[in-house]
């Protein structure tokens, strides 16, 4: 249901920079050029709003600007506050009665009533309007408004009362209607005057469109609440902007409010003329949200900032201020290839709110790119390293590679994080998870801090598995085709087709390579095996058909596919842990409580049981050419502190902290509570519709994943790390698979090519 609101303000009967029709014929047209406002600086703070609000749909001051009205979701939809001007006291009211139909939209007129205008499923629309006090005032249906929209996906969006015409953007086009429900027409797009762009209201309740009226000119034209057409004004501004969303009546000096995608423009009631009040484009704000704002008496931007994903809304406050007072203040830059996670831009506006020593901004290179060309953002990086102009702290993947290049063993481009640690009581190498923080290293050096890892490995029930411990290729392929009649290679839906690509999967074809030593090993006879093993399954999987499946249908078909390891109906299952959480489902969900052993993925060395930095949301390094080094540790402190550990889950990974696994682990051994049931146990989930109980874990079962967390000494790498590499072997192994060659002649070609990559790229 879409809620978005116009904000009506009725405080200052200012006089309109209009004229009555018969004196527009009269006086000469005069043209303002609206100047674009420069040099824009800001200071950011939140208002403390109720904590049960998650959202604000409309926030319109009313009792001449004394109080605020703001309806938005608690624990129902719409709920209604009254807040003083400070914005310092929340008081919540209900409106009993208050009629949301299918599709609904708010207003507020000079009366002080609350004007809203209904949708129903049925196609009826009404026109209600209630008190202040949450009392029904009045209740009309619309006539002739249902013969001319649709009522399937019914887009409502903007909607302006005077209290006596109402103007709704229904399905794209604007609807006038009086208050008593009386249908008067729609406003058009095209007239003399020019093009129709956006309606509002002024400070003194006219209703106002802005119309483009020429080649960079607008007009700002008093709507006839009678005929539903806007009238000429005397006025043109030079104004090239679209104006978007809705025009919001003035405060003190202006008459109303009206925003481009860049800027919010302020029209003064005595001379008509448009100034320019808040760059948009300098602000964090995405100007897609800016529609629903007031300026406070001391002229500051009060905005909600809604994020619709975790359905949570902050109000932001921005006080403007002299861009001398901000000169001082360092920023500190975090560049990376992609836009910030929800947790890390949580994490980054709370830094930047609780203290003023410095603040933090976001450089994404993927913004370099274009429709045309997706390496531009690539280039810049690499330009900005050579010139050494990198951001203050960037983001790599857990390797220490941007976009596959190996950039952290770049002599002299990145700081040594060990250095920041020497002294630190905040963070330090005695805090680090040693045999994981070591994998992270490059020659003994730290210039890439994972926030996280995960443990990657193939598992087995132990009582198949009996001396599987890290198995080669060797042992894998002979597991494989010993396997009793009837048992399944793995398990789960993932796994359900067998084909030559897909089995390629299963190994851990980098433990061919020592990129260390720039050296390969794909000339070992377990090559081969590997080869001769993945050509043994068809080309193409056998697709199953489940388009004719019913849900429940579905639902047992994946608890059985999810439960043949428990079941002993397949040999190995799939062990990616980031939780001990997930250990715990695995232990006695998947495993069904027997002993299993970690196998690992098959590899050439038996190493397959490995760290995972791959998922790892963020991992932080900090290049020699920042000029706030300091400042910059302090901020990659805080994405592995215990609080961030603490009150934020997107880690996708076990901490890197020793004390952040403790609060993890100690999180785990926590009841849970369920609605509606005394269960405080986990669920495991095969299928989504059939959860098993599985009870609580134990501080064994904590200690059991401490002892495989500390016994693993491998970093897994996948086929992002050196991709030219991968690409040779992607391309002989296309060429095996289609019988262009043997699979000798294929661990030749690929052992070759490969190794004059790696010495090329050494």
């Amino acid at each position: 249901m879409k809620k978005t609101t116009a904000f009506i303000m009725a405080i200052l009967m200012c006089a309109g920079a209009f004229s009555c029709s018969d004196k527009k014929k009269e006086a000469e047209t005069k043209t303002i050029t609206v100047e674009k406002l420069a040099d824009a600086a800001y200071k950011k703070g939140t208002v403390e709003i109720p904590d049960e609000l998650m959202q604000i749909y409309n926030m319109t001051p009313c009792n001449n600007g004394e109080k605020l009205l703001i309806m938005g979701a608690a624990d129902v939809t719409p709920a209604f506050y009254l807040a003083d001007k400070s914005l310092q006291n929340f008081e919540r009211f209900e409106i009993p009665d208050f009629d949301i139909g299918e599709y609904y939209n708010v207003d507020m007129s000079s009366d002080g009533n609350i004007v809203t205008l209904v949708i129903h499923e049925d196609g009826k629309v009404m026109l209600n309007v209630y008190s202040i006090e949450g009392a029904l005032v009045s209740s009309n249906e619309v006539s002739g408004l249902y013969d001319i929209m649709s009522t399937e996906n019914v887009y409502l969006g903007d909607f302006v009362s005077n209290g006596e015409t109402v103007v709704a953007e229904i399905e794209g086009a604007y609807h006038v209607m009086g208050i008593d429900g009386s249908y008067i027409g729609e406003i058009p797009t095209e007239t003399e005057t020019g093009t129709f762009e956006a309606v509002g209201k002024d400070s003194s309740e006219n209703i106002v469109c802005a119309v483009r009226c020429g080649e960079n000119q607008l007009m700002l034209c008093p709507l006839n609440g009678k005929t539903a057409k806007y009238e000429d004004t005397d006025i043109i501004y030079n104004l090239p902007e679209t104006i978007v969303g809705i025009i919001v009546p003035g405060m003190g000096e202006y008459s109303m409010y009206l925003n481009s995608r860049t800027t919010i423009y302020g029209v003064k009631s005595e001379s008509g003329e448009a100034v320019p009040l808040f760059s948009i484009s300098d602000s964090d704000l995405n100007p897609n949200a800016v529609n629903d704002y007031f300026f406070d008496t001391e002229g500051c931007l009060v905005i909600p900032d809604t994020d619709y994903a975790a359905f949570t809304v902050k109000l932001r406050r921005y006080v403007p201020c002299d861009p001398s007072e901000l000169e001082n203040i360092p920023v500190i830059t975090i560049g990376s290839d992609y836009s910030p996670f929800i947790t890390m831009e949580q994490r980054i506006e709370e830094i930047n709110e609780s203290q003023s020593e410095y603040r933090i901004e976001w450089k994404n290179y993927d913004n370099y790119n274009t429709d045309s060309d997706y390496s531009l953002g690539f280039s810049q990086f690499q330009q900005d390293m050579l010139s050494g102009s990198l951001p203050d702290i960037v983001l790599l993947d857990g390797k220490g590679c941007y976009q596959g290049l190996n950039v952290v063993k770049k002599e002299g481009v990145f700081c040594n994080l060990y250095d920041f640690m020497e002294g630190d009581s905040e963070l330090n190498r005695d805090n680090l998870v040693p045999n994981v923080i070591s994998l992270a290293e490059t020659d003994g050096k730290l210039y890439n801090l994972p926030a996280s890892f995960n443990i990657s490995s193939l598992a087995a029930k132990t009582k198949f598995a009996e001396g599987l411990e890290n198995q080669t290729i060797d042992e894998y392929v002979d597991t494989i085709r010993n396997l009793p009649e009837g048992m399944d290679v793995i398990s789960g839906t993932n796994y359900i087709n067998d084909a030559k690509y897909m089995r390629n999967y299963q190994f851990d074809l980098h433990s061919f390579v020592d990129y260390e030593k720039a050296v390969c090993h794909f000339d070992d006879p377990q090559f081969v095996k590997f080869l001769e093993y993945c050509n043994e399954a068809p080309f193409e999987a056998e697709q199953i058909d489940m388009s004719n499946m019913t849900q429940k249908e579905y639902s047992e078909w994946e608890y059985n596919m999810n439960t043949r390891i428990r079941d002993d109906k397949a040999m190995y299952v799939e062990f990616q842990m980031g939780s001990f959480d997930s250990f715990y489902e695995f232990k006695e969900g998947t495993m069904g409580g027997e002993d299993f052993t970690l196998t690992g993925y098959p590899t050439y060395n038996g190493k397959g049981t490995a760290i995972n930095f791959e998922s790892v949301p963020h991992s932080f390094s900090i290049p020699e050419c920042s000029k706030n080094k300091e400042l910059a540790w302090g901020v990659v402190k805080q994405f592995v502190s215990d609080d961030y550990y603490e009150n934020y889950h997107q880690l996708n990974g076990f901490p890197i902290t020793e004390s952040g696994l403790a609060i993890m682990a100690e999180n785990t051994l926590q009841p849970h509570t369920y609605p509606d049931t005394d269960y405080t146990g986990k669920y495991y989930y095969p299928s989504f519709d059939r959860p098993v109980e599985i009870g609580l874990p134990t501080q064994e079962d904590i200690d059991e994943m401490y002892d495989i967390i500390r016994s693993v000494d491998t970093m897994r790498t996948t086929y992002s790390y050196m991709p030219a590499v991968w690409e040779i072997v992607s391309e002989e192994i296309d060429c095996f698979f289609n019988g262009e060659c043997t699979a000798e002649e294929c661990a030749d070609r690929v052992q070759n090519r490969a190794s004059i990559a790696l010495a090329e790229q050494s």
